[in-house]
C-alpha cells in the first residue's frame, strides 16, 4: 500500500494590524495602551508628542509669567535658599539682579527646549538600563518613543495647574509642585524644603507615565516584561529622588 506525500502548506504570516492614525493613536494611550504601545512600536515616530508639549508647556509657564511673574518667583525662592540667606546685603542684590535678567528667557527657553531634551536624556538612561545591562534589545528610537508616549500624562497635570493658577492668589501659587497629587499634600505647610522635595516624588502622575513607559519598553523590547521594564525603572527613579532631595536639604531651609 503506497502512501501519498503529504502537502504541508506554507506558513503564512498573520497580516500586520493596519496603522493607527495620531488621533486615535494618541487618545489609546490614556484608553487601550497595550494596543497603543504596539503600534508605537511597530512606527516608532516621537515628534508628534513632544510637539504637543512644546505647545503645552509654553502657554503654561507664560500663563505663569503673565499672572505670578518671575520675580515673585525668585523672591519665594531665594526666601527659602539658605544659601541666599548667607550672603551679604550687596552680593545678594547682585544675584537677584542676574537672577531676574536671566528670568524673562525661562519662558520660551524652558517651554521650547525642555520637552525635548528632558525626553532625549530620559531615553538615553532608560536605553542604556534596558539595553546594556538586561538585554533588551529595544534601541534607542523606540526607547524614545516609549517615553514621549508614556509621559503624555504629564500634559493631563500641566492642564491642570493652568486651573489651579486662575483659582489661587499669585503669591500662594506653587510653581514647584502646582497640583497636589502626591505626599507632600499631608505635609504642614512650614515642612523642611527636603521633606516636601521627597514628598512631591511620590506622585500619582509620575506612578502613571512610568507605568505607560514601562507598556512602551515591553511592545519594542524582544526580551522584556512590562512588570521588569517597570522594576528597571524604579533604580534611576530612586537614584533622582535620592540626589534631589540631599540637593533640597542643602540648598533650602
Amino acid at each position: 500500500m503506497s502512501m501519498e506525500p503529504v502537502e504541508i502548506p506554507d506558513f503564512v504570516p498573520p497580516p500586520e494590524p493596519a496603522p493607527m492614525n495620531e488621533a486615535v493613536r494618541l487618545a489609546n494611550v490614556f484608553f487601550s495602551p497595550g494596543k497603543a504601545f504596539a503600534d508605537i512600536a511597530r512606527r516608532p515616530r516621537w515628534w508628534v508628542p513632544i510637539l504637543l508639549a512644546v505647545i503645552v508647556t509654553t502657554t503654561y509657564l507664560y500663563m505663569f509669567s503673565q499672572r505670578v511673574g518671575w520675580e515673585l518667583f525668585m523672591r519665594q525662592q531665594n526666601a527659602q535658599s539658605s544659601q541666599m540667606q548667607q550672603m551679604d546685603a550687596a552680593t545678594r542684590a547682585r544675584a537677584e539682579v542676574v537672577q531676574l535678567a536671566v528670568a524673562k528667557y525661562i519662558t520660551w527657553v524652558a517651554g521650547l527646549a525642555g520637552p525635548l531634551f528632558g525626553a532625549l536624556v530620559m531615553a538615553l538612561v532608560l536605553k542604556f538600563f534596558a539595553d546594556t545591562i538586561m538585554g533588551a534589545g529595544i534601541g534607542y528610537k523606540k526607547t524614545l518613543a516609549a517615553v514621549t508616549y508614556g509621559t503624555l500624562p504629564n500634559l493631563l497635570k500641566t492642564g491642570l495647574a493652568m486651573i489651579v493658577l486662575q483659582l489661587k492668589p499669585p503669591d500662594e501659587f506653587d510653581l514647584r509642585n502646582p497640583v497636589m497629587v502626591n505626599a507632600a499634600a499631608f505635609l504642614p505647610s512650614d515642612a523642611a524644603g527636603w521633606m516636601k522635595t521627597l514628598g512631591s516624588s511620590f506622585d500619582l502622575f509620575t506612578i502613571w507615565c512610568m507605568v505607560l513607559i514601562a507598556i512602551g519598553i515591553a511592545a519594542g523590547a524582544k526580551r522584556m516584561s512590562a512588570g521588569k521594564a517597570f522594576g528597571m525603572m524604579l533604580f534611576p527613579w530612586a537614584l533622582y529622588v535620592i540626589l534631589s532631595t540631599a540637593y533640597a536639604a542643602v540648598t533650602l531651609t
